[in-house]
Order: structure tokens, then sequence, then C-alpha cells
């Protein structure tokens, strides 16, 4: 008996990897290649773009408010003359910037100043109004 031959191929191996079963000089392979540099492309456009954002938005020193410092004396005074129940929290814009903002068990939006080597002062405010005020 003679050999048996078969008339069925094997069909190759499966192509793996972007760019697998493409050769050389094929169009598809191109068209990656540009997809590629179109998104590479596009992120250097966005990053340009965030970058310039911050670089507009941040204004220069001259227009940014200027920090407010008290001494004891001032931290003394501003504190007395907080009145429970007609104080605004807008007010507290005169104040240099607090040491921390929170939210006490009141609800109420409280802020609280450091007055280096003599106490802690807070403010807490409800509806926009003094509610407590208070030092540690």
């Amino acid at each position: 008996m003679g050999r048996r031959v078969s008339t069925f191929r094997q069909s190759p191996r499966p192509p793996v990897g972007l760019t697998a079963g493409v050769t050389r000089g094929d169009p598809r392979r191109h068209l990656s290649r540009k997809a590629w540099l179109v998104v590479a492309a596009a992120l250097v456009a966005v990053a340009a773009a965030v970058g310039l954002a911050v670089a507009f938005t941040s204004g220069s020193s001259s227009h940014r408010r200027q920090a407010i410092v008290f001494t004891h004396d001032d931290y003394v005074r501003a504190f007395m003359n907080a009145t429970v129940g007609k104080m605004r929290v807008g007010e507290i814009s005169s104040w240099p910037k607090p040491y921390q903002t929170f939210t006490d068990q009141y609800r109420h939006q409280c802020y609280e100043w450091w007055d280096k080597g003599h106490a802690l002062l807070n403010l807490c405010f409800k509806k926009g109004l003094l509610a407590l005020k208070a030092t540690e």
C-alpha cells in the first residue's frame, strides 16, 4: 500500500499582536502608525492646553489677596468684637486665614485660629450667623 496523501492543508497559526498578519508595505500597517501618531499628537495638545490653563488662571501675586497677619492684641480685639447672633460669616474675611475649618457635632461651620503661645480661637456659624465662640 502506498502512502496516503491528504488534500487538507493545515491553516497557519493565528496572528498575534497589533500588526500580526500584516506584511511590510501593507497599507493597514501604516494606518495603525498614523493612528498612534494622532493619539500622541492629541495627548500633547491636551497637555499643552492644561499647562496654559494653569498658567493663565493662577494670576500674578499682585492680584492675590494679601496675607493678613494678626498680633495677639489684634486677635483679642477681633474676638471680643465678634458678637454671637450678630456677626456674619462674611466678616471673617478681615481675619487671617484660619488654622483649620471643620463642622462640629451641631453641624455648625467652625473656623479656628491659633494665637501662637496664647490660645486657639473658635468661631462657629449656623446659617451664616455666629452661633458659638470659644477659646481653648
